[in-house]
């Protein structure tokens, strides 16, 4: 509620979103398909930021598919829980 207030004040409309009351009094975002931004990046996008980089060592943690860094670049480590990583 808090950001529609901010928009609010600024007499910013929302395009994407729409907040409705509930029974109870509470507020309930409802989004629009279309707007949706996921806010994760596309393997092509990754692809090109890691040949901008050029990283030593590429070490995958927010991903369904860590393998698929491994099968793409070199110098992967995969990370497991509990085990350090030293660089």
């Amino acid at each position: 509620m808090r950001h529609r207030r901010w928009l609010g004040h600024f007499n910013i409309s929302p395009a994407g979103f729409s907040v409705a009351k509930e029974d109870g009094g509470k507020y309930n975002p409802s989004f629009e398909r279309e707007f949706h931004a996921s806010g994760h990046a596309s393997r092509e996008d990754l692809t090109w930021v890691i040949d901008q980089i050029d990283p030593d060592r590429i070490v995958p943690i927010h991903t369904e598919s860590r393998e698929w860094f491994a099968d793409n670049f070199e110098d992967v480590v995969l990370a497991e829980e509990g085990v350090a990583i030293e660089f």
